[in-house]
């Protein structure tokens, strides 16, 4: 027998902020991108987002250094969130022709690194960080 007079309700997180959902430039923010993904909880980016307001700071660093999101979690959302590749170096044959445009001061100072020539005059860098304006 049933008791039609119990309901029971799931429980859901609370709404994000809505300008977590897009940035004033109509790109999707960091963390929702890592939620969509799974990579982090709600909770997770509402503790970070907080750090980040007390403390300042960049919140892909906050999530990584608190063991949240792993560091090519948060590149591959930066990347998504540029329009850009994610490329893992390490599943990737760099072509030292390439790394050699570039002096080793340079390319760690700039966080890039030409790794391959697409065709004679074009080269594919890969980059760090891809909200490094200056860098770009």
């Amino acid at each position: 027998m049933t008791d039609r007079g119990c309901v029971e309700a799931a429980s859901f997180p609370p709404p994000l902020p809505a300008e977590l959902y897009a940035a004033p430039d109509g790109r999707p923010q960091l963390g929702s991108l890592l939620l969509r993904d799974g990579a982090i909880t709600h909770v997770q980016l509402e503790a970070s987002l907080a750090e980040k307001e007390a403390n300042g700071g960049r919140l892909g660093e906050i999530l990584v250094r608190h063991g949240f999101a792993s560091g090519s979690q948060v590149a591959r959302a930066l990347a998504d969130q540029h329009g850009l590749d994610y490329l893992d170096l390490g599943q990737f044959e760099v072509d030292p022709a390439a790394t050699s445009l570039l002096p080793e001061n340079i390319a760690r100072r700039l966080g890039a690194l030409p790794i391959s020539f697409v065709d004679d005059d074009v080269v594919l860098i890969a980059v760090s960080d891809p909200t490094d304006v200056i860098a770009s």
